[in-house]
């Protein structure tokens, strides 16, 4: 990220300027804080670059957009004993998501509640349109290549 305004940024390995790095004020302005917050420099603290549509600015392990981490901040101090939650941290990242796929549904117990749960992750109120579709059914493909390898170690 370098320009808090208007979102903007440049890539970490390549220097090239980017666009819509993260929406302005929404994300930039809780980035500053999330950042000031743990001691870094929120110039050179790195961020997903964006997609081909819409906005990068994702963080951390589990990819958290900033307006989303402080939805979650509270709860996360909570559960971990963390004053201010490290999106950057995996075992804090990793509680968010729980949280997140909770939250989303995904704690129905069925594979359609965890698509569902992956799909509002992804493309939140958008997540029935079908150009989505198959980020949901990748999600799935993971699952199942996992459960066969747990499978595995189990002997079954």
């Amino acid at each position: 990220m370098k320009d808090l305004a208007t979102g903007n940024g440049v890539g970490k390995n390549t220097g090239r300027a980017f666009n819509k790095v993260m929406a302005a004020p929404r994300d930039t302005t809780p980035f500053q804080t999330i950042t000031e917050s743990l001691g870094r420099d929120w110039s050179n603290t790195p961020v997903s670059c964006p997609q081909s549509v819409g906005y990068g600015g994702a963080m951390g392990p589990s990819q958290f957009i900033p307006s989303t981490w402080m939805l979650y901040k509270t709860r996360l101090a909570n559960l971990t004993g963390e004053t201010f939650p490290d999106p950057w941290n995996a075992r804090t990242a990793i509680f968010a998501t729980a949280l997140l796929m909770e939250d989303n549904g995904g704690d129905g117990g069925t594979r359609e509640s965890w698509r569902k749960a992956a799909l509002r992750y992804f493309a939140g109120g958008n997540w029935s349109k079908p150009a989505n579709a198959p980020y949901g059914d990748g999600v799935l493909r993971h699952l199942d290549k996992i459960q066969a390898e747990i499978n595995i170690l189990e002997g079954k």
